[in-house]
This record gives C-alpha cells, structure tokens and sequence, in this order.
C-alpha cells in the first residue's frame, strides 16, 4: 500500500469527455467530482415499452470505483450533482463506509478507514461475530438491490436508479450507521480506532435562481474527534476568501457561521483563483475545509495545490491534497553534543587550529569547505570535550 493517499476535487461541468480524460490520466487516489457527466445508456429491457426504459450513468472506468448518491434516478431531476471515484489498485486496502447522513443528490461522504491486522482483531473481538461484518473493504463489498450484466459492465439498480459499474466488481460500500455500534461489554471502553481514518466529504451547492441550497450540509453532524476534508463547489462568494470586487452572496453569512461553529478552515491559499469564465469576476467559489482533528495531525498539510492544469477544460481549478497514510520512520538519535570545559578551551583552539585549511575556488569547493568544516569543528570537540550523557528514557533530567 502506498505510503500517501492523494484527493483531488474537481467541478467538470457535466462534460463527460473531460471526466473521461482525468479518470485516464490523474494520478490521484480518490476524485471527488461536482456535476459529474450522467448520459443515456443502452436502454434496460421492458415487458411494456418495445424501446426500453430509459437509463443514465456516468464513465465506467475499470481502474477506478465509481460512488454515486442512493437517490440518483434516470430524469434530469433526479441526476447526480457529486460523484466519488476511487482508484481500485490504491484503495483496495481500506475499508469505506458511506455516510447516509451526508448523502444527497448534492452531497456524498465516505469514511476511509487502513486497520492495522492488530486492529482488525480488537474490532471483531468487541463487535462479536454477528457484527463483525460491519465494515466492507473495496474489495469484497456486494451491491444493494439487484446486479446485472449490460456490454461490458454492471448494472447496480435500486428502485429508481441504475448505475454503471464494472463487470464483475459491484461497488456498494457498507453504510455507516449514524451512531457506532458499541458492544455491551465494552460500554466503558472507547472503541479501538483504524491507524489511519479519513472522511471525506463530497459537496456541490446547486444555486437555482439565486436561492441557496445548503440545507445537506447545514444539516450535518460533524464528528470533532475525526479528520475529516470538506471538499467541493460551494458557490459562495464572501469576504473571508472572495476577492475585494466580488461581492458577497447573500447567505454566505450562514455558511461562514457553520464553518466557524466547526472550526472548519479552508486549505484553498489566500488569493488564489477557483473559477473564471468569460463575462465574469475571477472567483474563489471551491474548497478544501479541514478540521481541528485534521489541522491537528503534524503530518498532514495545511495547504492544498490550485491548477487549472487539473481540470482540463472546465471553468473549475482543481484543488489537489496529498496526505501520508503511514507515519515517518523514527528519525536518528540527535547528537548529544559535548560538556564544554572552559579550561580546556586553549586546547581545542589548538586542536582545531590543526585541520589544513581547505582553498575555495568555486561552488562545489565551497559546498565541500562548508562539510570539512562541520566534520573538523566534530573532531576536535570529540578529541578534547566529553560527551554529554544521554536523556533519561523516562524523559527525566
């Protein structure tokens, strides 16, 4: 597994021929899309209608998973407005779980989660055997309602929504339950924690005739203890992060409440650009929110990348995020430095004063002067000083 997970978000605009070109050529892990693609398809066999009932979906794309809201349907009304893809040959290790509490036509969040084999076994020992299958790897989830084949790929089909996905590979991650299972013997104990544990969340304000549409994530519960990445198109101008000649929408006083209720900062850099087009003020409309759970990892950035150059054609940048899934190796002792004796103080001079003196002609010379002389000003204290004892593994004096 690799040693980083690497998040882009991403507006496409609907065009389903720039979603098919990140999908063949991003390096990321985990693509969050805001009004991703969602065309016609073969039509699905019916007892009623010679044509077919119509179906929709977006790219099917067999290196990657493809994640769309439960209440997607075939009408336009009904069409998705986030998508979350994962890449198959990256986040096969985890475990994901979808978050019905966050999950909208406009809205769609996972939990990421990399238990250690340590792990694994406390968590199946406190749920006991019946909920031990409470959590679905990417690898060996089954799909909700009814699968079947369609040229190629599957069709995961709920009650009102068909959804392309590949062959073979039904992609339909547990649901998380609002509240975490707790084992009755351990209603004194908190639940052992994954190593690594993400959540991601997917989120699109779909304004229609200047009316704000930001009841799904208004509405959500965040888990402080966490890290979680608020990412997506906010469609929100205001004066914590628009440029001066934008002026401010008129709910971004609410969304700049909840935001600061959560303690939710943006990882987008100040006076970066998220949105041009044509006729319009460049703006700053898409984001990264992070948490104190997330801000509070030494390890994880605090600032994302903004490219255009991720996005193809779309009026969008794209907000990139790469954070390690697995701790730095334990650094080397540091140097326990020396005891310096003020009497001895002649003889270091002296020993020092020893070491020939190398000529500085040019770059490298310089480079290398500058690295005999760390290792003379070593020698001479090593020669003539005594070393300092090392710290008490207690952290005592």
């Amino acid at each position: 597994m690799s040693n980083s997970l690497t998040v882009l978000s991403v507006n496409l605009q609907k065009s389903h021929k720039d979603l098919k070109t990140i999908l063949e050529t991003t390096l990321t892990d985990v693509l969050l899309v805001q009004e991703p693609s969602w065309v016609c398809l073969i039509p699905r066999r019916s007892d009623t209608d010679l044509l077919g009932e119509d179906t929709r979906g977006s790219v099917n794309h067999p290196q990657w998973n493809a994640l769309f809201p439960p209440l997607v349907g075939p009408s336009l009304e009904s069409r998705p407005l986030v998508t979350t893809f994962l890449r198959k040959s990256t986040t096969s290790p985890y475990v994901v779980l979808l978050l019905p509490s966050f999950s909208s036509l406009s809205s769609l969040g996972i939990t990421l989660s990399h238990p250690s084999p340590v792990w694994d076994l406390l968590w199946t020992k406190s749920l006991g055997p019946q909920s031990a299958s409470a959590t679905a790897s990417t690898t060996n989830a089954s799909p909700p309602g009814v699968a079947r084949e369609n040229r190629g790929a599957t069709m995961a089909s709920a009650p009102v929504a068909a959804i392309m996905v590949p062959l073979g590979s039904a992609y339909a991650p547990q649901q998380a339950s609002d509240l975490a299972p707790i084992s009755p013997s351990l209603t004194c104990a908190p639940s052992p924690v994954p190593p690594f544990t993400l959540q991601i969340l997917n989120f699109y304000h779909h304004v229609v005739c200047h009316r704000l549409a930001l009841h799904p994530l208004l509405s959500f519960q965040v888990d402080p203890s966490l890290p979680m990445l608020l990412c997506g198109n906010f469609n929100t101008h205001s004066p914590l992060w628009s440029p001066p000649d934008v002026p401010p929408s008129c709910w971004h006083d609410q969304l700049e409440a909840w935001l600061d209720a959560l303690g939710l900062i943006s990882t987008v850099p100040e006076g970066a650009i998220t949105h041009r087009t044509p006729g319009t003020r460049p703006s700053l409309i898409d984001h990264i929110f992070m948490n104190d759970a997330f801000l509070g990892h030494p390890l994880y950035p605090v600032e994302c990348t903004v490219s255009f150059d991720y996005s193809v054609s779309s009026d969008h940048a794209g907000l990139l995020l790469s954070l390690p899934t697995t701790p730095d190796p334990l650094s080397p002792s540091p140097t326990l430095g020396w005891k310096i004796d003020p009497l001895l103080c002649d003889a270091w001079t002296a020993h020092f004063c020893s070491h020939s003196l190398p000529v500085i002609t040019d770059a490298p010379s310089l480079q290398a002067t500058a690295t005999q002389l760390l290792a003379d000003l070593s020698a001479s204290s090593n020669a003539i000083f005594a070393t300092k004892s090392p710290p008490s593994p207690k952290g005592l004096a």
